[in-house]
């Protein structure tokens, strides 16, 4: 694709190892072999494997005093995806999207980070204070205190992310134990629309239809 009289050369396969790296390495530095001005970005801002093959090409040189041919070349900063998009002809992909995937990994892993501090820390002086009926009773009210369109949020969530096992466990708990205006709205709400037929057939078996 040629923009203003520069000619991009994109790599990308959502498959790790399909070879995007290598042949953009060799592309690059073949275009510059042969007298092209050329700069290599590298879009993976995780893996960096162009960026520090460069890198390390570039510590080669330097190190080695060789005379290496080392195209000009970076890692995009996701932060400056809004900038780089004003920059560049709108036909072009948007990038909006991967820097929404960076954002929502990074999520992740924080969460990650926390559900383990939960696990190794939080619950074992949780268990050392308090008995599993206090437990119980302390999450009841905590779940209790949540303002309903917060808890239908959570059950829109957890309903169809269960398996069948874990959702009858949820399901009969809170039919046996909720108000059946409120087990109706979360069959309505949160069952119905997110779980399929056969899903939906299994609850009526068992006799959590509401």
């Amino acid at each position: 694709m040629a923009v203003n009289g520069v000619h991009l050369i994109v790599f990308a396969n959502e498959k790790g190892g399909s070879g995007k790296s290598t042949t953009a390495v060799h592309t690059a530095i073949g275009l510059a072999k042969a007298g092209r001005r050329v700069a290599a970005l590298d879009l993976d801002t995780r893996q960096r494997t162009l960026g520090r093959y460069l890198d390390n090409r570039a510590e080669t040189v330097r190190r080695e005093s060789v005379d290496l041919i080392l195209p000009v070349h970076g890692v995009l900063d996701p932060l400056t995806v809004p900038a780089l998009e004003a920059a560049v002809d709108p036909r072009l992909a948007d990038a909006r999207g991967r820097t929404l995937h960076l954002l929502f990994s990074r999520f992740v892993a924080e969460d990650l980070v926390h559900m383990a501090e939960e696990e190794e820390m939080v619950w074992p002086q949780l268990c050392a204070l308090f008995s599993d009926v206090e437990l119980a009773e302390i999450e009841a009210a905590i779940v209790g205190s949540l303002p309903p369109e917060i808890a239908m949020g959570f059950m829109q969530l957890m309903v169809p992310a269960t398996n069948a096992a874990e959702r009858a466990a949820l399901l009969g708990g809170m039919k046996a134990n909720a108000p059946a205006e409120a087990y109706a709205a979360v069959y309505e709400l949160a069952a119905r629309p997110s779980l399929t037929p056969d899903q939906l057939a299994e609850l009526v078996a068992l006799g959590l239809a509401a």
